[in-house]
């Protein structure tokens, strides 16, 4: 594909902040722009390839779906993470604080999902995180 001579006057009168794409990620809309924008400035006596044109959309859509899937197990890992910790309540557990204090010990009296999506239990009224048990056991 041979570059314009003329760029479209929408790529020339963006700003540096709207060129700067730094840690975005391109979406379906944003490959699809590129797309026509490719499409519309290609030579008409030498034409984009069809072949590369299907392989661009194979790698577009084989992307998407694994995203697409990378989300599904990111969602069924939490899940499972959080029906493992349900069979803490009611344990004793014995637990290493993050900041390497004296090991805690009490009854698991729930269970949280925290903002960040780990799994929490409650133990004398602080909440932990499940990594953090070092040691399970039934109530004496």
């Amino acid at each position: 594909m041979q570059i314009p001579a003329q760029l479209p006057p929408a790529i020339i009168n963006q700003t540096a902040q709207d060129r700067e794409v730094g840690n975005q990620t391109i979406g379906a809309g944003d490959f699809l722009k590129l797309l026509i924008t490719q499409l519309t400035n290609q030579d008409p006596m030498d034409p984009m390839d069809d072949k590369e044109f299907m392989a661009q959309m194979a790698q577009f859509s084989s992307l998407e779906q694994m995203t697409s899937l990378n989300q599904t197990m990111t969602d069924f890992v939490q899940g499972q993470q959080a029906v493992a910790a349900s069979a803490y309540l009611g344990r004793d557990v014995t637990i290493l604080p993050e900041d390497g204090s004296k090991q805690e010990e009490g009854l698991v009296s729930s269970i949280t999902l925290g903002k960040d999506g780990q799994t929490q239990v409650e133990v004398g009224g602080k909440l932990y995180d499940t990594k953090r048990i070092q040691k399970v056991s039934l109530p004496t």
